[in-house]
């Protein structure tokens, strides 16, 4: 009789254990508020990292979500980081990544972003800080750790977005992004059609005489178009150059002569057409348009990035980024049942830059 009790007993605890194991678990992400030491199973104890994120520390970093477990991000706010969810759930109980589809837990979706906010905008305080630009009173700079000083000058040309990331133009490395998704222009000259395609031949200066060599450099010669008087002019300057098969490919400036209307770039291997179709990019000095902008080197591991930025919040740009993961939400290989909704997802460079 006392044994049959001990084994219902045991029998119920043991169902009690299967079930209290088994229950699923709802997560809640503050990344502005949230606190890694709570226990995240509210919305008043949120963690600030999800499980998952390499940056996650206490609680979420020793977390093992299991089928049926919820993750809820907080409506309105930017989670900035990249997410790897390398467990799987069940088709009865898959595993949610919820960016408030609810819009219980804050306002609006939540945010994935994979940028770092650029917050250290001083204002120009004369023309030499914008390398002569005459806006120079509307500019801002802000130094970076980034080192672009491969980009800047590869000593050869370069096509769209080669790899790796070192060899890409400099606005090719690092992209600037604003809260509104929006790709910001590099500067350019002359201003494309459309900023979201600046390297269209269509847009491009023409010199009527073929690309030449000359002290194993190649040399474009435009009467018309190179005038400038000071042979410093067009330094720290890239030029796109039409070519090849139909390629737009990159360049670092080497030297010019006012007197001859001649540029030297790096030697040109591509094929060359009759007529030489090219364009100026990425320097302060030919930034006139609102969301303009452009990247130099500075040295020790950083750049310095010139803005004509299009509005100002308290007086300083704001929410401009650029992208520092690759991606905001990775499925290991072999995960499976996994659900991702009510997120808008930004900054990501998505691979090969």
């Amino acid at each position: 009789m006392f044994s049959r009790a001990r084994q219902v007993i045991l029998a119920v605890a043991m169902c009690l254990l299967i079930t209290v194991g088994a229950s699923a678990a709802t997560y809640y992400i503050d990344f502005a508020d949230g606190d890694n030491t709570a226990n995240g199973q509210s919305a008043e104890a949120a963690w600030k990292h999800a499980p998952g994120d390499t940056n996650a520390t206490d609680k979420p970093a020793a977390a093992k979500l299991q089928p049926g477990d919820k993750l809820i991000f907080r409506g309105g706010v930017a989670y900035y980081g990249s997410i790897v969810v390398a467990t799987s759930g069940t088709k009865d109980k898959p595993i949610i990544l919820d960016g408030n589809s609810a819009g219980k837990f804050g306002e609006g979706r939540a945010v994935l972003d994979g940028g770092s906010i650029i917050s250290n905008w001083q204002r120009c305080k004369s023309p030499e800080d914008a390398l002569g630009n005459t806006r120079w009173k509307e500019m801002f700079y802000a130094d970076v750790d980034i080192d672009i000083s491969s980009n800047a000058d590869t000593g050869e040309f370069v096509v769209h977005r080669q790899v790796p990331t070192n060899k890409q133009a400099p606005w090719q490395r690092v992209i600037l992004i604003d809260g509104d998704r929006r790709l910001l222009p590099v500067a350019q000259l002359p201003k494309p059609t459309d900023a979201f395609y600046p390297d269209l031949p269509g847009d491009f200066l023409t010199s009527d005489k073929r690309l030449a060599t000359e002290d194993g450099l190649s040399v474009i010669q435009d009467p018309t178009n190179l005038t400038a008087k000071d042979a410093n002019y067009f330094d720290g300057m890239m030029v796109g150059l039409h070519g090849g098969n139909n390629h737009v490919y990159f360049g670092a400036v080497k030297r010019y002569d006012p007197n001859t209307n001649k540029l030297f770039v790096p030697q040109f291997k591509p094929s060359t057409y009759e007529k030489t179709k090219y364009a100026f990019y990425n320097s302060p000095k030919i930034i006139t348009l609102p969301g303009e902008w452009a990247i130099a080197p500075l040295g020790n591991g950083k750049s310095r990035i010139h803005l004509l930025p299009d509005r100002l919040e308290n007086g300083q740009p704001s929410n401009i980024g650029y992208p520092v993961f690759k991606t905001g939400l990775s499925i290991e290989s072999g995960a499976s049942n996994i659900g991702v909704k009510g997120f808008l997802i930004q900054r990501y460079s998505g691979g090969a830059g």
